[in-house]
């Protein structure tokens, strides 16, 4: 990566933080990784991993950082109470095809990829509907430093070594724009706790991807009604959640399924014959638990989607996550 890009990198991080800092009341920094690691090895997406802020919610949206308080006027406003919120992410998204140990092209396996992205987010919370935006920009190729990152981890912890990643997607600008809303179907106390089902439909479209989704949303745990809608389909997406000044959890299952237009990850320019294909038709499901205890919190799941191209031999893929945050 060139001198000027990360200078541009690191001033885009110092000014999100900035604009975190001016915050007037308690905000919220999570770390959420993602990796295949828990399935046995590389292959498709493989690895995630997003530094995030997220500011206090307030009812009144002038009590919001300029900088990307603009995003809540493009959210849906809901008839009972209203309470906003805006966040910044800096985020990475690695894929690599099932076999890392080749240096040779794999052209009937997907390319290897990455993407570095700096995104703001912006929040409507309420009894019963929750709607969230986002904007990224971001690059795709040897920029994303994805190549550098896979390396250096597999060398710390004595994995083999990718030798592919001179073939990878090259370098592309993107810019992403993503919509959701969470509607509250049911929710009611069953044997001292909470159940909950909620639905949930989700839009991006850009130059890294586009999709449509649907799905539904099963919670079961302590105070569900204080993280409402706080979970999402959108990438590393993790909403600040009210303090507990005791523990308290949740476990959930979210499914959901829909239609991807394109995938830049996929089809990108590279230095070989690519015959893979994108997948139009999604399916993904998700099983976690959420603990919180006072200001931190931790989210952990095991994901499991339809494969994202053609030819690839096995028909589902999966991943686990973990997101650690701190309210401070």
């Amino acid at each position: 990566m060139s001198a000027d890009l990360r200078g541009i990198g690191w001033a885009l991080l110092v000014w999100s933080v900035s604009f975190a800092n001016n915050a007037n009341e308690a905000s919220t920094w999570y770390l959420n990784t993602e990796n295949d690691i828990v399935f046995g090895g590389d292959g498709d997406y493989t690895s995630g991993i997003s530094l995030g802020w997220t500011s206090a919610e307030q009812t009144d949206r002038a009590q919001l950082s300029k900088a990307n308080a603009w995003q809540t006027h493009f959210l849906v406003p809901t008839q009972d109470s209203n309470n906003w919120q805006t966040g910044w992410r800096l985020h990475q998204l690695i894929w690599t095809p099932p076999v890392i140990e080749y240096s040779r092209p794999q052209p009937y396996a997907r390319p290897y990829a990455g993407w570095l992205g700096i995104e703001s987010h912006a929040a409507n919370y309420s009894e019963h509907w929750v709607h969230k935006n986002w904007v990224s920009v971001g690059v795709t190729g040897p920029m994303s430093q994805a190549d550098s990152v896979q390396k250096k981890v597999h060398k710390w912890t004595g994995s083999d070594t990718p030798l592919g990643w001179h073939h990878q997607i090259k370098n592309q600008g993107t810019l992403q724009l993503a919509y959701e809303v969470d509607g509250l179907i049911k929710r009611a106390p069953i044997g001292g706790l909470e159940w909950e089902a909620s639905g949930f439909g989700y839009l991006q479209a850009g130059t890294l991807r586009s999709e449509l989704l649907g799905g539904l949303s099963l919670r079961l745990g302590e105070q569900l009604a204080t993280s409402f809608g706080r979970q999402s389909r959108h990438y590393g997406q993790h909403s600040r959640i009210a303090p507990a000044p005791e523990f308290r959890w949740h476990a959930y299952l979210r499914l959901d399924g829909g239609y991807r237009f394109n995938d830049l990850s996929i089809e990108g320019e590279v230095d070989h014959d690519n015959r893979t294909y994108v997948e139009h038709w999604r399916a993904h499901g998700v099983l976690g638990v959420r603990l919180q205890w006072g200001a931190w919190s931790l989210d952990t799941g095991v994901h499991g989607y339809r494969r994202d191209y053609t030819p690839d031999k096995k028909p589902f893929r999966g991943y686990g996550s973990l997101v650690i945050s701190y309210r401070g």
